[in-house]
């Protein structure tokens, strides 16, 4: 995480990293591919962030934190991603990683509407709490 936010050059091999060594049916496996991607999009690594989604394709348990997955691959869109998250660990995760997107598509107001809300309703007990306030 700490790679991810220094914007370090390695990031992406930490976060397959993971993925090799816990495989895709772990916990932190969603966590993982999530991040991996966003990491590798803000390193300007299209190939390294599209290849975090495909090879997840079929690999992962469905459940929470799947649907921000099936956002960033376009499956679903951000009212919908919102409407899954059914609570506030879930809610901060979700703008967490909506922010993060907004962010790296240049829409800069509507990733530090989400952000912001990180940071002032969010479970600062949250990776992704830390992750919204430093991007902010």
């Amino acid at each position: 995480m700490a790679q991810m936010l220094m914007r370090r050059q390695e990031v992406s091999d930490g976060f397959q990293g993971v993925l090799d060594r816990g495989g895709w049916k772990g916990d932190l496996a969603p966590y993982a591919v999530i991040l991996g991607h966003l990491a590798a999009r803000q390193r300007q690594e299209e190939k390294v962030a599209k290849r975090f989604l495909s090879d997840s394709l079929g690999k992962l348990d469905q459940a929470w934190p799947y649907p921000a997955i099936q956002f960033l691959r376009g499956e679903i869109d951000e009212p919908a991603l919102l409407k899954l998250a059914t609570d506030d660990d879930k809610r901060t995760e979700a703008r967490c990683f909506l922010g993060m997107d907004h962010a790296l598509k240049g829409r800069r107001e509507e990733a530090l509407a989400h952000l912001r809300w990180v940071e002032e309703h969010g479970n600062a007990a949250c990776t992704e709490y830390t992750i919204a306030v430093a991007e902010l």
